[in-house]
């Protein structure tokens, strides 16, 4: 589950690129080469099988034990042999990686962690909410595909082919991920040889998301969490907590009391001004809460299909097909279940959910 741009931004808001190279490989659709950073810190982007701007940053850090390496990438042909390739190049081989430190289970952060254990033996390193995540996906995912389906009954999605509906909520259908080694505790520093990394646990495009931030270097190894042009997708999941977009926000706010001037994220470019980024986050889900609530309004009880289709996405929604369309209705359900909670709304039903206002009650 990738951070899918099928949300829009107000005003198409972004942040401004830190290094021209990463984001001209951006915006023409290339993959970017290797960017070297201060107190040796590596970007490393590898490709993710898609077409267009579908690449995913790797961070190879310098450290007193060998070699970090923070996310793995994606599973797929050339992303294994582009890392090794790169490290090479930078003048070390993959074989020193000694700690891996994932920022989240998705298969595009955590894809590549087995055949990296077994090249390198490095210990991997994951929120435990992750690991536990792993463990029902490998092994509980006929249970799994249940409540993926009561969940899409709930939202009055109906008609999902077998072949999505056994991919869909989970990225590991066709491969059994590895546990990881060890888990993050929240506000500790990870175990990274003469490198100060601390944990910070920050839910919401997944239950166990966590950032790295090095306060010697004010840097932030963002994940998914924080991206310079799209907005991280926030979805209601069976995996997921009870209100992962109230989970976002919180998190959002932990990052703006850091004092951070480079911030490395999971996707697109690296970027410097991390205030001013949250800020144009907040103001996008601000504005796309009115625009579920004006729906609402519009409408007593209203499925959250329905409501979806009323939303301005990043392409219109008769050309939404396949894990796109679901993305779109499981955000739009993570917007209602916040306004729900805040007592603006209210839902009757089950399969499927029907959602008014509170005054057309």
């Amino acid at each position: 589950m990738p951070a899918v741009a099928t949300s829009r931004l107000v005003g198409d808001a972004m942040a401004a690129p830190l290094r021209a190279a990463q984001y001209d490989a951006w915006a023409n659709y290339r993959l970017p080469a290797t960017e070297e950073f201060p107190d040796g810190v590596w970007a490393i982007a590898l490709p993710t099988g898609e077409a267009g701007r579908s690449f995913v940053y790797v961070y190879v850090l310098r450290t007193d034990d060998g070699l970090a390496l923070i996310d793995t990438g994606l599973d797929c042909d050339g992303a294994i042999d582009r890392l090794a390739g790169e490290i090479a190049a930078i003048g070390h081989r993959l074989e020193q990686i000694s700690t891996i430190l994932c920022t989240h289970y998705h298969r595009d952060h955590y894809g590549n962690v087995g055949e990296l254990k077994r090249l390198t033996g490095a210990r991997v390193g994951l929120h435990a909410i992750e690991g536990a995540i792993l463990t029902t996906l490998r092994d509980h995912h006929a249970e799994h595909r249940q409540e993926q389906h009561r969940l899409w009954a709930a939202m009055g999605l109906t008609g999902v082919p077998e072949t999505d509906a056994a991919r869909a909520g989970n990225p590991f259908a066709d491969v059994r991920p590895p546990d990881p080694d060890f888990a993050f505790v929240d506000n500790t520093f990870a175990p990274v040889a003469g490198r100060r990394l601390r944990v910070i646990w920050t839910p919401g495009h997944s239950p166990g998301h966590i950032c790295l931030y090095d306060p010697d270097q004010a840097a932030l190894f963002a994940g998914d969490v924080v991206l310079p042009r799209i907005t991280p997708g926030v979805s209601l999941q069976p995996v997921q907590r009870a209100n992962p977009l109230a989970d976002f926000h919180a998190s959002l706010g932990l990052l703006r009391a850091l004092d951070v001037r480079v911030v490395f994220p999971g996707h697109e470019y690296a970027f410097a001004d991390l205030d001013d980024r949250i800020a144009q986050l907040e103001v996008h889900h601000k504005h796309r809460l009115a625009e579920i609530l004006a729906a609402v309004h519009r409408s007593p009880g209203q499925t959250c299909v329905e409501i979806a289709g009323q939303i301005g996405w990043s392409r219109p929604w008769d050309e939404m097909a396949g894990r796109y369309f679901r993305m779109a209705v499981s955000e739009t359900l993570a917007h209602l279940v916040l306004l729900n909670e805040r007592a603006v709304i209210t839902r009757e039903g089950y399969a499927p959910v029907r959602w008014s206002a509170v005054r057309d009650r």
